[in-house]
C-alpha cells in the first residue's frame, strides 16, 4: 500500500512542478501578446485622432494651428510635450510623439513605448483634406 502512496506523492509533486512552471510562462505569453495589442491599437489612435485633428484644423477658421492642434490633440488624450505644427502657405505640418507605458517588455527595461506621427495636410477644394505621411527626418 505504500507504493500506491508513494506513486500518488510523486504524481502531485510533478503536477505542483508543472503547475508552478507553466503558469508564469502562460502569464509571460499573455502579457507578451497583450504589449503587441496595445502597440497597434496606439497606432492606429493617433492615426485617427490626427487626421481628425488636421481635418478639423484646415476646415474651421483657425488663427493659431499650433494652439488649436494642441487643444485637439490633449483633448483625445494624446501627449503633446514633442509637438511640432508649421503652417506655411497653406500647408499644415505636424509632427509629434505620443508616449505610453509598457506592459510586458519593462521586465526588460523598456519602460514605455512611443508613437511617431509626421504629416502634411492641405485643402483640396472647400472641404476636401489631403494628408500625406512624411518622413520625420525631412522635416
Amino acid at each position: 500500500m505504500s507504493t500506491i502512496g508513494e506513486a500518488a506523492d510523486a504524481e502531485m509533486k510533478r503536477t505542483e512542478w508543472l503547475f508552478f512552471i507553466l503558469v508564469p510562462v502562460c502569464m509571460l505569453v499573455v502579457s507578451f501578446f497583450y504589449d503587441i495589442g496595445l502597440n497597434i491599437f496606439q497606432e492606429k489612435r493617433v492615426e485617427n485622432v490626427t487626421k481628425a485633428v488636421v481635418t478639423e484644423a484646415l476646415t474651421t477658421n483657425v488663427v493659431d494651428y499650433h494652439d488649436r492642434v494642441r487643444m485637439l490633440y490633449e483633448k483625445n488624450k494624446v501627449t503633446v510635450d514633442h509637438l511640432e505644427v508649421k503652417y506655411e502657405e497653406g500647408i499644415l505640418t505636424i509632427y509629434n510623439i505620443h508616449v505610453y507605458p509598457s506592459f510586458f517588455f519593462r521586465l526588460f527595461g523598456v519602460d514605455h513605448y512611443r508613437v511617431e506621427t509626421s504629416i502634411k495636410a492641405y485643402l483640396v477644394g472647400d472641404e476636401q483634406v489631403k494628408i500625406e505621411k512624411v518622413n520625420p527626418d525631412a522635416l
